[in-house]
């Protein structure tokens, strides 16, 4: 089983380059807004985000 938290990412990736309304919308997300926001900030992500994808 993978971790969702790549997915996230790579499709956040792709909608800022194709749309920036659904990249905002990925932005105000409640669960992806902010893994999103940590990564494009500090091109990291959050401690408690890779606990919960190694450990399911």
């Amino acid at each position: 089983m993978l971790p969702t938290t790549p997915f996230v990412l790579l499709a956040a990736a792709c909608f800022a380059r194709s749309s920036l309304r659904l990249h905002d919308a990925m932005l105000v997300h409640r669960i992806a807004g902010p893994i999103i926001h940590e990564w494009q900030t500090h091109r990291a992500m959050p401690r408690k985000v890779k606990r919960v994808a190694y450990h399911g």
